[in-house]
């Protein structure tokens, strides 16, 4: 049997569309748009972006850019808000270093208050709830293979 994929201490293999060599994508639990999903590495001991070695690094930012294309193409977004909180005085509720892609659309209303919601979202909670947006985890997984496709 296979290690699972966690975020932090939760195991995550069911919500993972994406996955490279050092990193994966997940749909998030609590989004706040549709579309909003998380890049993580997969070493669950990297706390804050400076905690990856430069090949986690490179592959970090190569998965944040061909996630973001997918969410770009398969939402149709106009724009993406990407987020990292980097530590826990900056609002990081989980432990874990990740990336939070948002799309965004020229009339979504949400301004820069999208980054207020973002600090109020309490990912450990949700969680600790778990319950999995299947049909947009199934959306995105089906794109993963080829991200050219759409």
């Amino acid at each position: 049997m296979k290690d699972p994929i966690l975020f932090y201490k939760f195991a995550v293999d069911s919500q993972v569309f994406f996955k490279s060599s050092h990193t994966y994508a997940l749909v998030n639990l609590k989004p706040l748009v549709p579309g909003h999903v998380l890049v993580v590495p997969l070493r669950t001991s990297v706390l804050r972006f400076g905690d990856l070695t430069p090949v986690e690094s490179q592959d970090y930012m190569a998965s944040l850019q061909t996630v973001q294309k997918l969410i770009t193409r398969v939402y149709h977004a106009d724009s993406l808000n990407l987020a990292i909180q980097d530590g826990p005085e900056s609002g990081q509720l989980v432990p874990h270093l990740h990336t939070h892609i948002i799309p965004r659309f020229k009339d979504d209303k949400f301004d820069d208050s999208i980054h207020k919601q973002l600090e109020s979202l309490d990912l450990a909670a949700a969680y600790d709830e778990f319950f999995i947006q299947e049909n947009t985890i199934s959306k995105l997984a089906g794109l993963c293979s080829d991200p050219r496709r759409g």
